[in-house]
C-alpha cells in the first residue's frame, strides 16, 4: 500500500553516505569501497551523489577534510603537519596544495587571517 519512491530511497542512501564520510574522514575512503559498502554500482553511485549533493564524491570528501582542517586551524595551536594528519590528508605538501586550491590561501595564511 505504501510504495517506496525510488528518488527518496536514493536521497536517503546519499545522506547515509554523507554521514559515513563525516564519521570516517580520517580513513582512506574511495568510491569503490563506498559502493561495495552500500551495495550500489560505483558508476551509478557517482552520478547519483553528484546529482544529489552538487559535488563529485572526491570533491565532497576533500571539502569535508578541508572543513575539519579549517576548524583545527582556528581552534587549536597544532602545527600544520599535525592538522594535515588530523584532517585526513596523508601528505603535507598535498594538503597545502589542495587547501590553497579550494580556499585561495595556504593553511598558515588562513590561521593568520582568521585567528
Amino acid at each position: 500500500y505504501f510504495p517506496l519512491n525510488p528518488t527518496n530511497a536514493a536521497i536517503h542512501t546519499i545522506v547515509e553516505i554523507q554521514k559515513y564520510i563525516e564519521k570516517n574522514y580520517l580513513e582512506q575512503i574511495n568510491l569503490k569501497d563506498i559502493s561495495k559498502l552500500f551495495f550500489m554500482d560505483m558508476y551509478y553511485l557517482s552520478r547519483l551523489f553528484t546529482k544529489v549533493t552538487g559535488f563529485t564524491f572526491k570533491e565532497y570528501l576533500i571539502l569535508q577534510r578541508i572543513s575539519k582542517a579549517k576548524d583545527l586551524l582556528f581552534h587549536t595551536n597544532e602545527n600544520i603537519t599535525r592538522i594535515c594528519m588530523n584532517s585526513g590528508f596523508n601528505n603535507v605538501n598535498h594538503f597545502i596544495r589542495i587547501f590553497k586550491k579550494f580556499e585561495q590561501i595556504t593553511p598558515y595564511q588562513y590561521r593568520k587571517k582568521y585567528r
